[in-house]
């Protein structure tokens, strides 16, 4: 195995001169997006997948076979039509039109089934 760093036993553990270079080159994050301190980690993602559209023909639905749960509908096959470009078989459907779809198996089903319509916006895991 090659590396293209060499450890050389010989050498001081750190160098002063350019440890203060480092820490003088490295700065912690600025107020504009948060410090090291307010950071927080379980949170979402700054920066989101634009929702998904559904689309649900007239005749042939939305041709997909869904499971609800108490934490959104998981989609667990997609047919060719009409297809669902912006989704995927194993995504869990956890908001449509707005409405975050959680609580017991009953309130997902009623708020899902209430919003479930072609160009319905929705957005999955």
């Amino acid at each position: 195995v090659t590396s293209r760093f060499r450890f050389d036993p010989n050498a001081p553990a750190f160098v002063p001169s350019k440890q203060a270079e480092a820490d003088a080159a490295w700065q912690a994050p600025t107020a504009e997006i948060g410090t090291w301190e307010t950071l927080d980690w379980d949170s979402p993602p700054i920066f989101e997948a634009p929702p998904a559209v559904l689309r649900v023909h007239p005749h042939q639905g939305a041709g997909m076979d869904l499971a609800v749960t108490p934490f959104g509908m998981r989609i667990d096959l997609i047919e060719p039509q009409p297809g669902q470009p912006d989704l995927a078989t194993g995504d869990w459907i956890v908001e449509i039109a707005g409405h975050k779809l959680t609580g017991g198996w009953d309130e997902v089903e009623e708020a899902f089934g209430a919003r479930f319509a072609d160009g319905a916006k929705v957005r999955t895991e």
